[in-house]
């Protein structure tokens, strides 16, 4: 019969197989400042830093850094609050879950895990099973193998909100989600420095209300399939953002996703600023079934891609690197058609990019492509950090979409051309050359006379 092991702190080196570790365990107090640390060869089935069934369950830690267990928790409290739990986990194995904090009736709150090894199934910095929120947990990780799903914050039945997923080294087998809810998952984040992500990225998630102002920031590592800034299976996905400046990609990456026709996907933006992009990937606005969409931005700031498509964007802004010369792509598709009917199009360059006014550059060469028109706009409205001495003009010309350069700065004098000598008009300046030009015929005269 499984026992209860209760000390502050609790180490545990032995073999406890079929008993739970309390570093604190309250029946109607608070459970706070209790500590579990598992080591090398410990085995126990559940570790909780504190645990109460009617009080707040707060400031607890769990660590393991060696050894196994069933599940690990910072702290947890069945009817109050989980507050401000810490979970560490650097070696060893977890078989089931990593939970910073988690409350079954009410709010998980400000709880924290830290990964830096080890292998285990599903991590949660905070996790309400009830109708409370998780909010402003934390989960971060440098190393490791994430067997299952990663959840900055989880909520079964309320909101998730503020919640952070960092990610600097390790392999997540499974999803990655700043914050997941049935409710609003609002305002949670996922940064990706480095590491292999073998699924699926969202900044939030919400089945049933609204997944607004999520962030994911990708500036390392692999991600082997689709980055979502912020998804809502039946409620709407606004002003989620994606930017990202490296890593390598293989699958879709899309600003916003609407699963069901009561979705609403709006006003949501994808930056690129650098990575590499497998000529699988496929960058959208929004995808799924939604009604309602509209706004969804993508800022592209590299060139020389070729990808599968790119799609359901209603406005498609190109920042020219100053690399970019005449005649260059900046993205190349794939796919056999490419719809962008529906899409504002704006291009501008940046201060000393080479190109002269007359220079074209094709920002698009597809199979088959569409637009709104064969002479589009240039749409410059939504762009900053161009250079108001470049102007340019759009044409679609059979399927590539090119951008030719009217206006530009005038170009640099080579050196060692002739130069205008200040405050001497042109006239005067042609007679000056006139009589250098006969003194020095008179000088080659005089010298072959000499010479006779």
């Amino acid at each position: 019969m499984a026992a209860d092991i209760i000390a502050n702190p609790n180490i545990i080196n032995t073999d406890q197989s079929g008993n739970n570790a309390y570093g604190v365990k309250e029946t109607v107090n608070d459970a706070e400042n209790g500590v579990v640390d598992i080591q090398t060869g410990g085995k126990i089935d559940g570790a909780w830093g504190g645990y109460s069934i009617d009080g707040i369950a707060k400031t607890n830690q769990a660590s393991l850094s060696g050894g196994e267990a069933i599940g690990v928790f910072g702290g947890a409290s069945w009817k109050n609050h989980a507050d401000n739990n810490q979970v560490s986990i650097s070696a060893g194995m977890v078989k089931y879950n990593v939970t910073g904090g988690e409350s079954i009736e009410k709010d998980a709150t400000n709880n924290r895990v830290s990964i830096t090894g080890g292998q285990m199934r599903e991590v949660r910095g905070g996790f309400s099973t009830g109708t409370g929120s998780a909010k402003d947990n934390q989960v971060s990780i440098s190393d490791g193998q994430v067997l299952s799903t990663i959840y900055g914050g989880l909520s079964n039945e309320g909101d998730a909100t503020n919640n952070r997923v960092s990610i600097d080294g390790g392999t997540a087998k499974r999803f990655v989600y700043g914050g997941n809810a049935k409710h609003h998952a609002n305002d949670n984040q996922v940064s990706i420095n480095d590491g292999t992500m073998e699924s699926n990225v969202y900044g939030g998630y919400s089945f049933t209300q609204h997944a607004d102002n999520n962030q994911i920031t990708i500036s390392g590592g692999t991600v082997e399939n689709w980055v979502v800034g912020g998804g809502s299976t039946k409620g709407t996905a606004t002003n989620n953002h994606v930017s990202i400046s490296g890593g390598t990609f293989s699958d879709h990456i899309m600003a916003g996703r609407g699963e069901e026709t009561t979705s609403t996907v709006t006003d949501n933006t994808l930056t690129i600023e650098g990575g590499t992009f497998k000529e699988t990937v496929q960058l959208s606005g929004y995808t799924g079934q939604a009604a309602t969409t509209g706004g969804n931005s993508m800022h592209l700031k590299i060139a020389g891609l070729t990808i599968r498509n790119i799609r359901t964007f209603n406005n498609l802004y190109f920042y020219l690197p100053n690399s970019v010369n005449h005649g260059d792509n900046v993205v190349t598709l794939q796919a056999l058609s490419t719809d962008l009917s529906a899409a504002a199009i704006g291009v501008c360059a940046a201060t000393g990019s080479p190109l002269t006014v007359g220079d074209t550059v094709t920002l698009i060469q597809a199979q088959s492509l569409s637009t709104s028109s064969n002479t589009s706009p240039n749409t410059t409205a939504g762009m900053t950090g161009c250079s108001p001495d470049y102007e340019f003009t759009l044409e679609k010309v059979n399927n590539a979409l090119i951008a030719t350069v009217t206006k530009a700065p005038a170009a640099a004098p080579q050196q060692g051309a002739a130069q205008p000598v200040p405050g001497l008009g042109a006239k005067t300046l042609a007679l000056l050359m006139l009589i250098l030009a006969a003194i020095t015929a008179w000088f080659i005269h005089r010298r072959s006379a000499t010479a006779l």
